[in-house]
């Protein structure tokens, strides 16, 4: 059975791409694959565009990552070693790819062998991932409550309690020294990645909140 899926969504690197450059991708058809989104770089919340504006990640219902050369869309690398769908995807600034999925894992991903490492700790589905290059760290949200935070290596640095039910997104901000979250508790809040503590609670409201989007020289998140 040939069956065909449509991308949702295709998200455009700022001062990298135009609209033109990007028509062969947007609304593309791909054969055999269910694609879940290519989506903002900003969140990398189910897609990702690297920082060169050539290629893209995307995170997939069959398990799988695609990287998409944004030149020729047509034969996409495929990265296999989840066992559930994957929800969030992120390149890395030295080439290699970070995911998260239904199966409670992360991977790193070498995208030149197609292996990947797996990273253990959560027991929930991880729904997003965060990236500081200056504190070289990785920060994931997942609905066990919990927040991780790795070292760009792999190795856990410490879980994050104190959200009282999923965490949905994550972001760094001065220079990794700091972390927000949001959840579907109502609460955006405040963490000291070096302590591993809470420092405030942001905001607190009855309504779950998916998405977090910070831009730290304009002063709001």
């Amino acid at each position: 059975v040939n069956t065909e899926f449509r991308t949702n969504r295709v998200g455009v690197t700022p001062n990298t791409l135009n609209s033109e450059e990007l028509a062969p991708l947007r609304g593309a058809t791909f054969a055999g694959n269910w694609i879940h989104s290519i989506c903002n770089p900003e969140t990398s919340k189910g897609g990702d565009i690297s920082d060169d504006g050539t290629r893209a990640l995307t995170a997939s219902f069959d398990y799988s990552i695609g990287l998409w050369s944004l030149a020729d869309p047509a034969e996409p690398l495929w990265l296999e070693g989840h066992e559930a769908a994957v929800n969030t995807v992120l390149f890395l600034p030295d080439g290699r790819i970070v995911s998260g999925g239904d199966d409670f894992d992360l991977r790193l991903w070498d995208p030149a062998t197609g292996q990947s490492q797996r990273l253990e700790g959560h027991k929930g589905k991880v729904m997003a991932l965060t990236h500081s290059a200056e504190a070289g760290l990785i920060a994931s949200a997942a609905w066990d409550g919990w927040i991780g935070v790795w070292s760009d290596d792999g190795s856990l640095r410490t879980l994050l309690e104190g959200h009282r039910s999923n965490v949905n997104d994550v972001v760094f901000a001065e220079g990794g020294r700091l972390l927000y979250s949001a959840s579907a508790d109502g609460t955006i809040r405040a963490w000291d990645v070096a302590e591993g503590a809470q420092t405030r609670r942001v905001l607190s409201h009855g309504f779950g909140i998916n998405q977090l989007v910070i831009n730290e020289a304009a002063g709001w998140l």
